[in-house]
């Protein structure tokens, strides 16, 4: 156990979380302070002045995000980490808005990642104050420096007889100050420098967004899979076959006379070939469920591997030997969900050939757009929706993928914005697909472009990127 010497202040309605967490961080030598809802949270905060806050949101009386908002306005340099249920992406955002610093969701599985997202908070405030402190310092320095200076510069004025001696001491002085700044300017370059890092950590919020909602494009697609499976095995024509094998059971002896001359016998035969037919048909569509769900879960495990190596290192090219597949595993994405809505789709793929790309945030980007005009063909009251998906090879050596719907399209005003973060026209929408998607497209060096002539009249995105030629070894392998 570790002394910190540094007070945590835990704000809790119930009391098994709140007193596991008080044994946590007294365990790991903080001093705690607790509080049963908000209205206790803020008397406890503003008598007690605690190093970091925990607290819940959801809370009778005053809310979490009311002792977010007062400790915020109150002292803005203390750490606030919201610990709350799961699944309210809209919450963790409100709470981040509000001045949280973090966003921890409940159950806690693993105690180790709270301590270390308060320890990363701690350290984050101390280099803030740390350089609040450092900022006044200097100011002082430079005021004294400057002092110095207005007195040399009266001595020089008064005796003026001396004044090759003050021109050297006033040289001296310059050379002076000017090494202090220097060596001042590379400190807070320093120190800028850990607090982006720090701010990068703590910015982490968005890539899992990213994370949330691409996942959750292929869970569709994964749930309408399972429940397909489950209808399929629900209503499965197997426990015909045991009564069959009852049947055949209880006439062991007789079979053959049985199966010829008696009434029931007689219709065994074509039953048992026409249950074969049916199982045989059952088990060649589970198997395409089931190999729907493998590729959406790969992809999902791609996704979530892509967006954990986000900041890290620049996405992995490979050579993709044809894009039209490419572009049908986006659409299987999509397909149940177009399906129900009764739409046409129109598949218009150009001749292109093997290429160097980043295979997942193409893919990423195309369920991104499938989707999106998924919504808005299920949003119009056409009856005849037409999803139309184009590939060309353009004589730039630019890849052109258009996207284009005959859904409620979108107006002027909004053009501008479809790509902007947190943007949606949608009660349900988030506003990160879109502006996710073309962010993967810079990333590929490309760019996402859309057009639409006005609400009824559909929509149209665009995405082009580079034509990269494989090698010969690249294709070989």
């Amino acid at each position: 156990m570790m002394e910190n010497h540094l007070t945590v202040l835990t704000v809790e309605d119930e009391l098994h979380i709140r007193q596991t967490l008080v044994a946590y961080f007294s365990d790991l030598g903080y001093e705690v302070l607790e509080a049963e809802n908000g209205t206790e949270g803020i008397e406890v905060f503003r008598s007690r002045h605690p190093d970091i806050v925990l607290t819940d949101l959801r809370m009778p009386s005053v809310s979490g995000l009311e002792v977010i908002t007062t400790i915020a306005r109150e002292a803005p340099d203390t750490p606030v980490i919201v610990v709350s249920g799961t699944g309210v992406l809209n919450d963790a955002i409100e709470a981040v808005r509000a001045g949280a610093w973090d966003y921890i969701t409940k159950p806690i599985l693993d105690m180790a990642v709270l301590g270390h997202v308060t320890t990363m908070a701690l350290d984050r405030a101390r280099l803030v104050q740390e350089n609040r402190r450092y900022q006044v310092g200097l100011e002082e320095q430079v005021a004294e420096r400057t002092e110095d200076l207005q007195r040399a510069n009266e001595a020089l004025a008064a005796e003026i007889e001396e004044r090759k001696v003050v021109e050297k001491e006033l040289t001296r002085y310059k050379e002076d100050l000017e090494g202090l700044v220097s060596e001042r300017t590379s400190e807070l370059k320093a120190v800028h420098q850990e607090l982006l890092e720090v701010s990068h950590r703590a910015g982490m919020s968005e890539i899992a967004t990213g994370i949330l909602h691409n996942v959750g494009n292929v869970l569709n697609s994964v749930n309408i899979s399972t429940s397909l499976i489950n209808d399929q095995l629900t209503h499965s024509k197997i426990e015909k076959l045991g009564k069959a094998v009852e049947l055949v059971k209880e006439h062991e002896g007789d079979l053959g006379h049985f199966v010829t001359e008696h009434p029931q016998g007689k219709h065994l035969v074509p039953f048992l070939s026409e249950l074969s037919t049916q199982l045989a048909l059952e088990q060649n569509n589970m198997l395409q469920e089931l190999e729907s769900l493998d590729r959406n879960i790969e992809h999902i495990k791609k996704v979530i591997y892509m967006q954990q190596s986000y900041a890290g290192r620049v996405g992995v090219t490979e050579v993709i030997h044809s894009l039209p597949s490419l572009l049908e595993d986006a659409v299987q994405m999509n397909i149940t969900s177009v399906d129900k809505h009764k739409v046409e789709i129109v598949r218009k793929y150009g001749d292109v050939p093997p290429l160097v790309a980043d295979r997942h945030k193409i893919i990423q980007i195309l369920v991104n757009l499938l989707s999106n005009a998924r919504h808005a063909l299920a949003a119009s009251t056409r009856d005849d929706g037409l999803l139309e998906i184009v590939l060309t090879l353009e004589a730039n050596s630019q890849v052109h993928i258009e996207v284009n719907d005959n859904g409620v399209g979108i107006p002027p005003e909004n053009l501008v914005k479809v790509f902007s973060h947190g943007f949606t026209t949608r009660e349900d929408g988030r506003g990160f697909g879109l502006h996710v998607s073309a962010c993967a497209a810079r990333e590929i060096g490309g760019m996402l472009t859309v057009h639409s002539d006005g609400p009824g009249k559909g929509a149209s995105f665009v995405l082009e990127f580079p034509f990269i030629t494989p090698s010969m070894s690249e294709i070989a392998y």
